[in-house]
């Protein structure tokens, strides 16, 4: 097994169901197919990475046409390399972790009985929680992102960002300490780099590591100090209420340096 593959989060599960796929083709065929992990989601194509480095793929054909393969960020599939070069999913792997999001009524009518889940991100092995000593603390909306982290069966992280906003951050603290027992909490100042070393303590080779939080907490610029460099935009903080932007529109898995996803 690579040790490309093994820093995108390949592990002997995705090995062995890989292997399950290929194994009644022909050597020719099996010439052709390979590993890889959706990095980026777009309209008509997906962003993938294997070890060929980073391309665009679109599905195969009919699965596209049938409306039967739907790849979230952070699966991983198999790729078909046609003659001319391009990529075609063909597959989605069977998946460790699985973070969706219930479709309401309407959608829900709109397909059929047995989809009833939007995926967001799989293969997702810890959350950040991210939240801000603010108005816009919400004890119960944070609760439900705890509940819905650990059913994905990914392991949450609470993080108050924004630390600078008061001197004593010890009563959010405690808030945070009572929504379970054992979660790990972090306090960081994204902008300086506070407190970031724990989380980057997290990021170990192959663990894949998402952000969530309501708008304007910092997620994009925690990202952006876990790489090192400016990926994800950050928005101006509004004079009014001192609250964020929302800047973030799009899902992307990047690779940090030093370890991890």
């Amino acid at each position: 097994m690579s040790s490309e593959l093994r820093a995108l989060g390949w592990g002997d599960d995705f090995e062995q169901a890989f292997e399950a796929y290929v194994a009644p083709l022909s050597s020719e065929e099996r010439a052709r197919l390979t590993p890889v992990r959706v990095v980026g989601v777009q309209r008509q194509t997906f962003g993938v990475r294997g070890l060929h480095g980073e391309e665009e793929a679109r599905l195969a054909g009919a699965s596209r046409h049938a409306g039967t393969l739907t790849p979230a960020i952070g699966d991983w599939c198999v790729l078909d390399r046609a003659a001319d070069g391009a990529g075609r999913i063909l597959a989605v792997l069977p998946r460790r972790t699985t973070f969706a999001r219930a479709l309401g009524a309407s959608e829900d009518t709109r397909r059929s009985q047995a989809l009833r889940q939007q995926v967001i991100a799989a293969n997702v092995d810890l959350v950040l929680i991210v939240t801000a000593p603010d108005a816009d603390f919400d004890l119960e909306r944070l609760e439900r992102y705890v509940q819905a982290v650990q059913q994905s069966g990914a392991r949450p992280v609470l993080v108050l960002n924004k630390a600078d906003l008061h001197a004593d951050t010890g009563w959010w603290v405690r808030q945070l300490g009572t929504l379970g027992p054992g979660l790990e909490i972090h306090v960081t100042l994204a902008e300086s780099g506070q407190g970031l070393e724990g989380l980057r303590a997290l990021l170990t080779k192959g663990v894949t590591l998402a952000l969530i939080g309501s708008s304007g907490v910092g997620k994009s610029t925690l990202t952006n100090a876990l790489l090192g460099r400016a990926a994800a935009p950050t928005g101006e903080v509004r004079a009014s209420d001192q609250q964020g932007r929302h800047t973030t529109t799009s899902r992307t898995l990047y690779l940090v340096p030093g370890g991890g996803c």
